[in-house]
């Protein structure tokens, strides 16, 4: 007759349904994380885009105020490339009709610079407005 040897009967490990659960489960909180830090680059990505393109109509808005420019109007800067990606100006001087009492009486225009990255995209990537003083009439 064969012994039962309880020294033997209790042994001490995992068994293979038990390993196939933790790596299951490991993987699936692994993928939800990668899945978050995907997501996190996109956003950051995007971000910087934002931030470079309000940088750029900074830029843009001082050399407005720097040049001589139309009284009035609409009219387009040349594009510029920043960080592998083309940026396109578009300036407009308000109407003296439209301006305030006190923006008159300070002599000031108001300087509005959006910038595209997509000409065919009607939705501005950064918009600054700003003032310049007016040029007295000789």
């Amino acid at each position: 007759m064969i012994k039962y040897d309880k020294k033997h009967s209790n042994q001490q490990g995992f068994t293979l349904i038990e390993l196939l659960a933790a790596v299951t489960l490991l993987a699936i909180v692994i993928v939800s994380f990668l899945s978050f830090f995907s997501q996190s680059v996109t956003l950051s990505s995007k971000v910087d885009d934002e931030l470079t393109a309000s940088n750029v109509a900074e830029q843009f808005l001082v050399e407005v105020k720097n040049t001589s420019i139309p009284p009035n109007g609409s009219f387009s800067l040349a594009a510029r490339e920043v960080n592998g990606k083309m940026y396109y100006p578009e300036a407009n001087i308000v109407d003296e009709s439209d301006l305030t009492e006190e923006e008159k009486l300070l002599g000031l225009k108001r300087v509005h610079v959006k910038v595209y990255t997509d000409l065919n995209d009607s939705n501005a990537d950064a918009e600054v407005f700003g003032y310049m003083i007016q040029e007295e009439a000789p």
